[in-house]
């Protein structure tokens, strides 16, 4: 049997830190016995969310259009009078998240009860730096890694043969979101931290 040339082994690596940008996923939602009526009391509702989000700050090309429906309801076994439902998505990305409780409390006022909230999402503008810091760390737990084990094996560590990266997504904390403090006061948001990995895998000859 041929002597293995080399060891190989897996590090892995994280960063941690606060995110710095918000998508905010909002809608509005609006009923009528017409579809002319509802679609018009839906786009009435959009238009004034949409202008507060612009009013706030928010750059037009972070606008985009979300989830959008219609649907007939005309109660149990069809015996109640027929009600159009309209629901048009609107998704707003944030990019100062100090002013994301400031934005989504003035944009969901001007829709007013036709205002809905589906969520929000937290990323990093620059995600890039945060995944470099990452593989540097999983680089480093490789490295320590395989330095113990060829002490063990009375070997030494020559130079990197192959290396191999894998995939780790960007992990959110269960710490972000948001809580309306009282009807007419801001929304508070809590980014957290979100934590972005890395994972490499690094083959060394023997020394």
């Amino acid at each position: 049997m041929s002597e293995q040339r080399g060891i190989t082994v897996s590090g892995i690596g994280a960063v941690s830190a606060p995110p710095d940008v918000v998508v905010l996923s909002l809608g509005v939602e609006a009923t009528a016995s017409s579809v002319e009526s509802v679609l018009a009391r839906a786009t009435e509702a959009q238009s004034a969310l949409r202008a507060a989000l612009l009013e706030a700050g928010v750059a037009e090309a972070d606008l985009r259009s979300g989830q959008t429906s219609l649907w007939t309801d005309n109660g149990p076994h069809g015996s109640g009078p027929v009600r159009h439902t309209a629901r048009l998505g609107t998704a707003a990305t944030v990019r100062d998240l100090a002013s994301a409780g400031r934005v989504l409390s003035a944009a969901l006022a001007a829709a007013g009860d036709a205002a809905r909230m589906d969520g929000m999402s937290f990323s990093h503008a620059d995600p890039a730096a945060l995944a470099d810091e990452a593989r540097d760390k999983a680089f480093g737990d490789a490295a320590r890694k395989a330095r113990r084990l060829a002490s063990l094996a009375g070997r030494g560590l020559g130079e990197v043969l192959w290396v191999q990266e894998g995939a780790r997504p960007p992990t959110p904390r269960p710490m972000g979101g948001a809580r309306v403090m009282a009807a007419a006061a801001e929304v508070a948001v809590d980014p957290g931290e979100q934590e972005v990995g890395a994972s490499v895998t690094v083959c060394w000859a023997w020394d």
